[in-house]
């Protein structure tokens, strides 16, 4: 018998994109084995950015910083900033072969957070991207 799943949508791109579009994600999972420390503080800098509080993040072996503030941007005064939450809800230890051993699964929830929907670019960026990628075809 089939089991019948849910609708599913994958988006591949970079957290670290303050347009990224992970604003519309009900559960995230980061293999985070390998990160270091600055790469999850942007991370949570990120969905505290964008997600929906009630999102759900999944890390492994480590958890996100739990509170912070994310920064103004400067070409984008009307990008939301402010402080952020999140709270672990849950950790599970389970076996794992790219670690070598036990990892350890971290599930967070997001409780305060900058949500405000989908932001585009500023056309001026959109023009540095469109001119960026011109002249990289061109050496």
């Amino acid at each position: 018998d089939a089991i019948s799943l849910a609708p599913c949508h994958f988006i591949t791109g970079s957290f670290s994109d303050p347009y990224s579009n992970i604003l519309d994600a009900d559960i995230a999972f980061v293999f985070s084995s390998c990160m270091p420390a600055e790469v999850l503080a942007e991370l949570a800098t990120n969905v505290g950015r964008h997600c929906r509080p009630g999102t759900i993040i999944i890390t492994t072996d480590y958890a996100l910083p739990l509170q912070g503030v994310v920064p103004a941007l400067d070409d984008d005064p009307a990008m939301p900033h402010g402080t952020y939450e999140l709270e672990v809800l849950e950790s599970v230890d389970g076996p794992c072969s790219v670690v070598g051993g036990v990892s350890t699964a971290y599930v967070h929830r997001v409780v305060r957070s900058l949500h405000v929907g989908e932001r585009e670019r500023p056309v001026k960026d959109q023009v540095g991207l469109i001119q960026g990628s011109y002249l990289s075809t061109l050496s």
